[in-house]
């Protein structure tokens, strides 16, 4: 639902689901670095990954559906609903990489 926190685990390669208040909800997610996360508005999670170097994709149920890989150290990531560009910053080549959603 609209408003569940994701928090990305290093320790355990997970995402964990919380409500706004703080309820445990579920984990999901084959992650080896979570870093950064974002969700889009049909509810699609969007993970860099910094130890496999990729971006993760993930439906609305947890299911990882696509990966883009050959990243160079991916941090950050932001969403912009306006253009629908996806940035991500690819930190160790010291860029910022642009996808169209």
């Amino acid at each position: 639902p609209q408003g569940n926190i994701h928090v990305p685990i290093w320790d355990s390669n997970t995402i964990k689901v919380f409500t706004p208040e703080g309820t445990y909800v579920r984990s999901y997610g084959d992650v080896k670095g979570p870093y950064g996360i974002v969700i889009d508005e049909e509810g699609y999670t969007l993970i860099t990954d910094r130890t496999c170097n990729c971006l993760l994709v993930f439906d609305p149920r947890g299911n990882k559906i696509h990966i883009v890989e050959n990243l160079n150290g991916p941090r950050g990531i932001v969403l912009d609903p306006k253009s629908g560009g996806l940035y991500v910053a690819n930190f160790d080549a010291k860029t910022v990489l642009k996808y169209s959603t």
